[in-house]
C-alpha cells in the first residue's frame, strides 16, 4: 500500500455506525500482496476500506478482524503460503511468502492509532512506530526512540505521508492532472490568481490566490 492509500482508508474510519477494526501488516517476508505499512479497516458486517491480499487471504482476514471485534482484544494473524499444502489445499495463492497482520478492536487501541496516524497525514509529517508482539502486550504500541532497540519480539515501521502535489497555475492540463492525482490519493494543492481559472481547481485540497 501506498502512503496515498493509507489516506482514503483513514478517512473511511468514521463512516456507518457499527464497531471498526483496524489491520496492519506489520510484517511481510518473501512473495506477498502487500508490504509492511499496509492498512485495511473492517467491521462485522462486511465493510472492509483497503486491502491486504489479492482476494485469497480475504476470508481469513474477515475471520480474524471478527473474532477480534468479538473478543474486543489485539489479535495477530499470521498467514504462511509458502507451503506446497497451501499451494494445493489452502489459499491457493501460490504467493510463496508470510505475512502478519495486527488487528486491534475500536475500543482496545484502534481509535487512537487511527488518530495518530491520520493527524501526521493531515500535517504531512512521517511516523516511525514501535509495535510490540508478545502475547501479554500484543497490540501495545508507542513513538519509537531512535536510541531504544526494537526488542526481538517487536516491530518497527517508518509510515510515510501521503504525496503532496504543488500545481502552479490553472491552464488546461490541469483539471486531467488533478483528475489523476485525487485518483492516487495525493494531496494536492493548486496557486493561482487568474479568478477566471479558479473553477479548473475544484478538486484541489486547497487552493491559493495568488502568484505562484
Amino acid at each position: 500500500m501506498t502512503a496515498a492509500h493509507r489516506r482514503a482508508v483513514l478517512d473511511s474510519w468514521h463512516n456507518g455506525d457499527a464497531p471498526r477494526c483496524l489491520a496492519l501488516v506489520v510484517r511481510a517476508r518473501g512473495s506477498s500482496y502487500r508490504r509492511a505499512g499496509a492498512l485495511a479497516v473492517l467491521d462485522a458486517q462486511g465493510f472492509r476500506a483497503g486491502t491486504l491480499s489479492g482476494g485469497c487471504l480475504d476470508a481469513e482476514i474477515e475471520a480474524a478482524a471478527r473474532d477480534c471485534l468479538a473478543s474486543a482484544r489485539p489479535q495477530l494473524l499470521q498467514l504462511d503460503t509458502r507451503s506446497q499444502e497451501d499451494l494445493l489445499f489452502g489459499s491457493q495463492s501460490g504467493c510463496r511468502g508470510e505475512i502478519d497482520i495486527l488487528l486491534w478492536p475500536e475500543h482496545a487501541g484502534a481509535a487512537s492509532l487511527q488518530r495518530e496516524l491520520a493527524q501526521a497525514d493531515r500535517l504531512h509529517r512521517c511516523l516511525t512506530l514501535d509495535f510490540d508482539l508478545h502475547a501479554d502486550r500484543l497490540g501495545h504500541w508507542a513513538f519509537s526512540d531512535a536510541a531504544v532497540t526494537t526488542p526481538s519480539d517487536g516491530v518497527r515501521l517508518r509510515l510515510l505521508p501521503t504525496p503532496r502535489l504543488l500545481l502552479c497555475g490553472a491552464g488546461p492540463e490541469a483539471p486531467p492532472l488533478l483528475r489523476l492525482a485525487a485518483g492516487m490519493g495525493w494531496w494536492v494543492e493548486a496557486i493561482e490568481h487568474r479568478g477566471r481559472f479558479l473553477a479548473a481547481l475544484q478538486q484541489a485540497d486547497a487552493v491559493h490566490p495568488g502568484r505562484p
